[in-house]
């Protein structure tokens, strides 16, 4: 099946010449993301790489139109490569079908290889400095106070439900049980650093 796949952006607002391009080919369902200054997302495209089967071939006016970004292009014509998807982009003449085509996708694939392997190394180089300098890295370290240590020893001995446990806290399902697993990590019968004994 052939598919074609628009997008809007702040300077063409409307798909008239992309539609125009694309009719060319005789698509036979078509895809369109609409600018949004608040949505960066592209859920349409989204909805086309779900909907995409083995053979079928995607057409876009230029690979800008296809993603925002470069590694964003390299991203989605490598998931269609995978999966045995054509794909044809107007403008630069790319057809991953013709030899040309076929070798620059493993290209593509060989750069996002490597743009992955280098924002694991960015990623990693940030963890370590922030180590360096003393900042906490994640999530912050979750607070146990008194009150909350008073209602899991009645909680553990059976006094209240869980559910009361939690009313009394004011606390979430998954934030009172991660609080109960931060205690229970910190050694139920040792003294913990807010110097409370749970015993």
């Amino acid at each position: 099946m052939k598919i074609g796949y628009m997008r809007t952006n702040r300077q063409e607002p409307n798909t008239d010449m992309q539609l125009a391009a694309l009719k060319k080919f005789g698509p036979e369902k078509l895809f369109e993301d609409k600018y949004s200054v608040r949505d960066a997302t592209q859920p349409r495209l989204q909805a086309l790489l779900e909907f995409v089967r083995a053979g079928d071939v995607v057409y876009a006016e230029s690979m800008g139109r296809l993603a925002r970004s470069a590694v964003g292009f390299l991203e989605v014509a490598s998931q269609l490569a995978v999966r045995g998807v054509g794909l044809v982009c107007l403008k630069e003449s790319f057809d991953s079908a013709t030899s040309e085509g076929a070798h620059a996708m493993g290209l593509f694939q060989a750069v996002l290889g490597l743009e992955r392997e280098a924002a694991k190394d960015r990623r990693q180089e940030g963890i370590d400095a922030a180590l360096v300098k003393g900042k906490a890295y994640g999530r912050p370290k979750i607070e146990i106070t008194e009150n909350f240590v008073s209602i899991y020893k009645r909680w553990k001995a059976g006094e209240i439900t869980a559910v009361q446990a939690m009313q009394e806290s004011g606390l979430k399902k998954n934030t009172f049980y991660n609080r109960v697993k931060e205690i229970e990590q910190a050694g139920v019968f040792k003294k913990l650093t807010w110097g409370i004994r749970i015993n």
